[in-house]
């Protein structure tokens, strides 16, 4: 029987490859074939070049998987043969189905009719201990300690990272990162005039690069957002056109700039004044931890719905001459209002103050008090707690 024109190329291609010079010379003026080609190519005509390209490799790829599944039969039954074997076999099985499976499954085991997992299948005996495990961690995997600290997931943040999630499938350009959505509206992240939407080379981006990208301003979608509803913090679903989500974006991004602006600077002025702090200067971080409630261990049934509650403040403070090194400590308040700003903090903290050999009562004393500190109505709540004595003086 002739071979067709395939076999006989690959033939001649087999043949070819056994000459290096002479194979390595085809290869060449192939590539210079194929580039002047391309060259005088249309524009629609690459386009069309390049899929079918893709249907090519597609094909060739899905030929060699099937071609790699395709196993040689086992045994010589025939098809009636097999099945009256299978038959004699499931005629003295159990006629529970339960029972049935667990037997298949434990013959399975025995005969290695099943896959095992990566762990038993390579290096199954091997006993990996934890500092083995952190001896060998990839140089690009960073451990967590290593990273920055400083996420941000305040209310700000997030309802502008719901609306891009819903919009960033109908705006063009448009992805689901706010730093890729900062770094479109803005000319330079540090210049406060662009942060605090002043920029006159700023302000019309958002109307070139989202609102000017909108694929379909009809179609109806749905996006979430944060609200509060009678003290509580709920997400709410909503439901309107392309058009009125990017509008409500839109309203929401100079609040968006101003609290990332902030945020930054507070940030490294808090690394700043932690690293130069002075012999009478104290920094202290604080935050609201969790409510713990009060259980009695031989406690009556009623005694479930009324519980006590003690909220726990986590703080950490860095003292003058410290070389970066603080001390950490636990706040414990009976004031269940989840506010950071109880009188308690500042009592441990004076307390504290006093025992050191450096810095004596009659000595003013700076406590620099940070917590979440873009928030305004948290700024002002703390001028109301501030001042604990004459001598005593913290700063914001």
């Amino acid at each position: 029987m002739p071979l067709t024109a395939a076999e006989r190329a690959k033939n001649y291609r087999d043949r070819l490859k056994q000459k290096t010079n002479k194979y390595n010379d085809s290869k060449r003026k192939d590539r210079e074939r194929k580039a002047r080609k391309r060259a005088s190519m249309t524009i629609k005509e690459k386009e069309i070049s390049l899929i079918n390209h893709r249907v090519a490799q597609r094909r060739y790829r899905e030929k060699q998987k099937n071609k790699n599944n395709l196993t040689e039969p086992k045994s010589l039954y025939s098809k009636q043969t097999l099945a009256k074997a299978a038959k004699k076999v499931l005629r003295v099985l159990p006629a529970d189905p339960d029972k049935r499976q667990q037997i298949l499954t434990r013959v399975g085991e025995d005969l290695d009719l099943f896959q095992q997992l990566i762990s038993q299948r390579v290096q199954a005996s091997a006993s990996i201990s934890r500092s083995s495990f952190a001896e060998f961690r990839p140089t690009y995997v960073l451990p967590k300690k290593t990273l920055a600290h400083r996420i941000c997931i305040c209310v700000t943040h997030e309802n502008v990272n719901l609306l891009l999630k819903a919009l960033s499938g109908h705006v063009q350009g448009l992805t689901n990162s706010l730093n890729t959505f900062l770094s479109k509206l803005v000319c330079d992240e540090k210049q406060e005039s662009c942060m605090m939407s002043s920029c006159d080379d700023c302000i019309n981006k958002f109307q070139l690069l989202i609102m000017n990208k909108i694929t379909d301003d009809e179609k109806i979608i749905k996006w979430f957002q944060w609200i509060n509803t009678n003290g509580r913090a709920v997400k709410q679903v909503f439901s309107g056109l392309v058009l009125q989500c990017v509008k409500q974006l839109k309203d929401k991004t100079p609040s968006h700039l101003r609290h990332i602006y902030i945020k930054r600077k507070q940030s490294q002025y808090f690394e700043d004044i932690k690293t130069n702090a002075r012999d009478n200067t104290v920094v202290c971080q604080v935050d609201y931890a969790e409510n713990f409630s009060m259980d009695n261990q031989d406690k009556i049934q009623s005694a479930h719905w009324g519980k006590n509650f003690v909220p726990i403040f986590t703080a950490y403070g860095w003292f003058g001459g410290s070389g970066g090194d603080g001390q950490s400590f636990g706040l414990v308040s009976n004031s269940i209002i989840h506010n950071l700003f109880d009188s308690s903090v500042f009592r441990y903290l004076k307390g504290n103050v006093k025992k050191r050999d450096s810095v004596t009562l009659g000595q003013a004393v700076t406590c620099f008090y940070f917590t979440e500190m873009t928030q305004i109505l948290k700024t002002h709540c703390v001028y109301q707690c501030v001042i604990i004595s004459r001598n005593d003086s913290v700063l914001l």
